[in-house]
């Protein structure tokens, strides 16, 4: 099975400085894919390994409206110890101090999205513990953020809390989302 991580750079990262990063290794542009924002297809570039056994794609995802990296195929771990050796990235452990010291609204909904974002493929019970906790948040709108960002980690994990927001969420948006998400789940077979 191939993995996927995404990994998340520091401020200030852009396109251009990711055409900087990747103009020092052995990769070539193979896509380019504009944003749709009608179908939630965010702007993508997408490099290849000279192999064609991995691909770097660089995302301007409005959803969570930061840029991130997402590095899929064979050589996973390569292409990323390669890109922490030229770029400074978020370690989980600076995610999670981020994500506990946030008091206002907006660092909360950041906090939680970065989170979202760098979730491992794998189930990790800390970036769990720290998601589950925003879904008890009293702002609807971090909740609601929560919702939204564990569709990045899609663990089976996440299915009853979204079921449970679902039925039960004092908030119809939250309940709204979390009804779409659980919908989704399904759909995509995981249970």
């Amino acid at each position: 099975m191939h993995k996927t991580q995404r990994v998340i750079p520091k401020p200030p990262f852009t396109e251009s400085k990711m055409h900087d990063l990747v103009e020092f290794n052995p990769w070539f542009l193979s896509e380019k894919v504009n944003r749709d924002p009608d179908n939630n297809i965010p702007f993508r570039l997408i490099w290849t390994t000279s192999d064609e056994e991995t691909t770097i794609h660089y995302v301007e995802d409005e959803l969570v409206k930061f840029p991130y990296i997402v590095v899929k195929g064979k050589d996973v771990e390569e292409a990323v110890s390669e890109i922490r050796s030229q770029i400074e990235i978020y370690s989980p452990e600076e995610l999670f101090k981020i994500f506990i010291a946030a008091n206002s609204r907006s660092e909360k909904m950041k906090a939680v999205a970065h989170l979202g974002v760098a979730s491992p493929q794998e189930f990790d019970p800390k970036f769990f513990e720290l998601l589950q906790a925003a879904f008890s948040d009293p702002d609807p709108e971090v909740r609601r953020t929560a919702v939204w960002c564990i569709g990045y980690a899609s663990w089976r994990e996440f299915k009853e809390t979204l079921e449970h927001l679902a039925n039960s969420d004092p908030d119809e948006a939250v309940r709204e989302d979390a009804g779409y998400l659980a919908a989704a789940y399904e759909q995509n077979g995981i249970n």
